[in-house]
């Protein structure tokens, strides 16, 4: 029958290409009432239900066709604001993801403060290599295990799409409709920018140095090195040709910035010293952990 029907309109499409015009209407009458009934006795056993959870949890007694009402409007309000955000991303999320951010694809925003969005997103996908255009979107549903394994601290909210991935998890933007502010004013201004900038150079540590600092501070050792290295080996030069180098400013630079790789060559050696050894406890503890099960 489904080959036949090439217009949607559920029974009455079906029973009026099968019966004629008048069972049709018949059918999508019944379906209709059958659908309001429905919808009353779900929001009749949701009123029921929340009044006798908010009064045994929270003293709140209201009548059963109360909390309906209240339901009711908020369903109301909900349609008519158009927000069908939460089914669209959980409907993503059912199809294995671990996180979905509702990208704003249209900014409904001053110029300054989209423009300045587009730069930290590009430079956030970049930095990190993870893919994204909003990265800072309100809109996000993630699973429970995600929300757990998440450590969230000053304001590292901005990056919960980078900590996710780094943590192996999936994650995708679906594209959701902005409203424009309607009440209050921004906060965003230059504090906020440049606390951003400061967070992405934190995550970028955490995600990428966490277990290899050496890597880190090693490269920025032995760049410095270079430097001093290469301002040494020229006044060297200039002391073979005769030139006094005692006073020279390139000298005191040059003896500066090799006790400073070495310092930071140090430091990278020390701090992959104490995550090999929080690798061997972790794998100490684990096997002991074995062993000592049934």
């Amino acid at each position: 029958m489904g080959r036949h029907v090439t217009n949607a309109g559920a029974f009455f499409a079906y029973v009026g290409r099968g019966m004629g015009i008048a069972p049709g209407v018949g059918s999508a009458f019944v379906s209709l009432v059958a659908y309001i009934a429905i919808q009353l006795a779900i929001f009749g056993f949701f009123g029921a239900v929340v009044g006798g959870t908010m009064n045994a949890t929270f003293g709140i007694d209201l009548p059963w066709y109360a909390w309906t009402l209240i339901a009711w409007v908020l369903v109301l309000v909900l349609s008519l604001a158009s927000v069908d955000v939460g089914a669209k991303l959980l409907g993503v999320l059912d199809d294995g993801y671990d996180l979905v951010t509702g990208r704003r694809a249209v900014r409904n925003d001053r110029f300054v403060k989209r423009n300045t969005s587009k730069i930290y997103n590009g430079v956030t996908a970049k930095v990190t290599g993870v893919p994204g255009k909003d990265f800072n979107s309100g809109f996000k549903v993630m699973t429970r295990e995600l929300a757990d394994s998440l450590e969230m601290y000053g304001e590292l909210h901005r990056y919960i799409p980078v900590l996710a991935v780094w943590n192996g998890f999936k994650v995708t933007e679906v594209t959701v409709e902005h409203h424009e502010r309607l009440h209050g004013t921004s906060k965003f201004g230059p504090a906020r920018f440049w606390r951003g900038f400061l967070d992405l150079v934190t995550v970028k540590f955490l995600t990428t140095y966490t277990a290899r600092p050496f890597h880190l501070f090693g490269g920025l050792g032995f760049v410095i090195g270079a430097v001093g290295s290469a301002l040494l080996a020229w006044m060297l030069a200039s002391k073979v040709t005769g030139n006094a180098i005692g006073t020279r400013p390139a000298l005191q630079l040059g003896v500066l910035l090799v006790v400073v790789a070495v310092q930071m060559v140090s430091l990278g050696l020390l701090a992959e010293l104490v995550v090999n050894l929080r690798r061997r406890r972790r794998l100490e503890a684990s096997a002991d952990g074995d062993l000592l099960e049934p």
